[in-house]
């Protein structure tokens, strides 16, 4: 197999970093053998899917022409599979860049599902329908990454379900939305420049946070700057993320949850930001990927969280925002057994986060000479 060939990590970075914009993508060789390696690899853990045409009738142009469905989603009340494409058609009118909410994994029959978010003014008769999506695929949880500016009152996006109108409103009530604010690709710019070492970059933009009063009570983890109690406080960007990663295992862990949305803005970095962790902390576990090596795991995250479900990776990577590299570089700090859904020693965690860098890194620093940024230092883990 050549080096290059879309079948390994290396290959498939390239194609990745070089991506055509638009349509033109999934016209492509290698886009094509990509999905199909893609597919045969979520085949493993769910053997009974089933495929959303996303390419004879067109939902979204930036998630993949064939959506795979975990078995347990289409099977609930034993819809038909164009009924169910009846309810994401109309979920994609009502999100942000069409980017509607789709299940991309399950643990215990919970549907961990991604979108963007939900689009102000919508028609009352869209909204009710988008909720039935919701319903059908039992979501009791929305974790919303997003940062609303208040700045731009004439912002078409959603802030939350609890901001719209009553009668609006009325529709999600069946469904808990937890704000968990965050800017990433602003802060991630700086990690190349920290040495690719963020254990104590602060994260300075919790006034984009105080006003939304998130679930999680931030108090007692704020610093204030050089002992200046009059000066703005800050949070440690790293447990900023472990916070919020860690109330989504709580989420996960609660037998009376029964499914998770995960979005942010546009559904294109925060979202498989988190989505990349739950996966892989799934994943350590043994709870789901179980026969994937770490060589196979580090594929199947970049072909299907970022690259089929579409990530700007060349934009970032200009921008020096390494989201992808975040992802699996942060997995070494989420060892505790808090992390863990079934308990797995924390050794354990930690030896297949480390095999999983090992087998990333060299794939993914074969693109960085590409936009001039250094090689990220080889992974070191302490036992």
């Amino acid at each position: 197999m050549s080096i290059a060939s879309p079948e390994t990590l290396k290959g498939l970075m390239a194609t990745y970093f070089n991506e055509v914009k638009g349509t033109d993508r999934i016209v492509s060789s290698s886009y094509k053998r990509i999905l199909n390696k893609t597919l045969k690899m979520f085949a493993v853990d769910y053997p009974e899917y089933e495929c959303l045409d996303n390419q004879k009738k067109i939902l979204c142009t930036t998630y993949p022409t064939k959506i795979p469905l975990p078995h347990t989603a289409s099977r609930r009340d034993q819809s038909s599979l164009e009924e169910l494409y009846e309810l994401y058609a109309n979920s994609s009118n009502t999100r942000a860049r069409t980017r509607f909410v789709v299940p991309v994994m399950s643990y215990k029959d919970k549907m961990i599902c991604r979108s963007g978010s939900v689009l102000c003014c919508q028609p009352t008769e869209n909204v009710k329908k988008d909720s039935a999506l919701l319903k059908k695929l039992k979501i009791s949880t929305v974790s919303n990454f997003m940062v609303y500016d208040r700045s731009n009152p004439s912002s078409k996006i959603l802030v939350g379900l609890s901001e719209k109108e009553p009668e609006i409103k009325h529709y999600y009530s069946d469904v808990k939305l937890e704000k968990l604010p965050i800017r990433a690709v602003p802060n991630l710019k700086c990690f190349a420049s920290y040495n690719y070492d963020f254990t104590h970059y602060m994260y300075k933009q919790l006034e984009t946070i105080g006003f939304l009063k998130p679930k999680i009570d931030l108090s007692q983890h704020l610093v204030a700057p050089n002992n200046d109690q009059n000066a703005p406080k800050h949070i440690n960007f790293m447990k900023l993320i472990e916070l919020y990663f860690e109330r989504m295992i709580q989420i996960l862990k609660d037998p009376n949850e029964t499914g998770l949305l995960i979005h942010c803005l546009s559904g294109w970095d925060r979202t498989p930001l988190f989505i990349s962790m739950i996966r892989l902390s799934l994943w350590a576990d043994g709870l789901l990927h179980s026969h994937f090596s770490a060589k196979e795991m580090a594929y199947f995250l970049v072909s299907y969280d970022w690259y089929l479900f579409y990530h700007r990776l060349r934009r970032r990577l200009q921008e020096k925002a390494e989201l992808i590299h975040f992802v699996v570089y942060m997995m070494q700090f989420l060892t505790d057994s808090k992390f863990s859904l079934n308990n797995t020693p924390q050794r354990v965690r930690k030896l297949k986060f480390e095999q999983l860098y090992n087998e990333f890194l060299p794939g993914y620093s074969s693109i960085l000479p590409l936009v001039k940024i250094n090689d990220p230092p080889h992974f070191k883990i302490e036992c």
